[in-house]
């Protein structure tokens, strides 16, 4: 199935979860939107993903 992740069409496989999701893309502190919506890497590591979902991760770095 195809998502919009950061703007790109992509294929995933049909059931992917948000965490493994995130896993296949080796996202660790992220900031996430789906379908434009903010949510907690708690909450979207249980949704199952579908089928032109709109997914916006962006990467946290530390700094000083």
């Amino acid at each position: 199935m195809k998502v919009l992740h950061n703007g790109e069409e992509t294929e995933i496989p049909e059931g992917m979860t948000g965490i493994e999701f995130l896993r296949q893309f080796q996202y660790r502190r992220s900031m996430i939107k789906l379908n434009g919506e903010q949510m907690q890497t708690m909450t979207f590591s249980k949704v199952v993903l579908k089928d032109g979902d709109d997914i916006v991760v962006k990467r946290i770095s530390g700094g000083g």
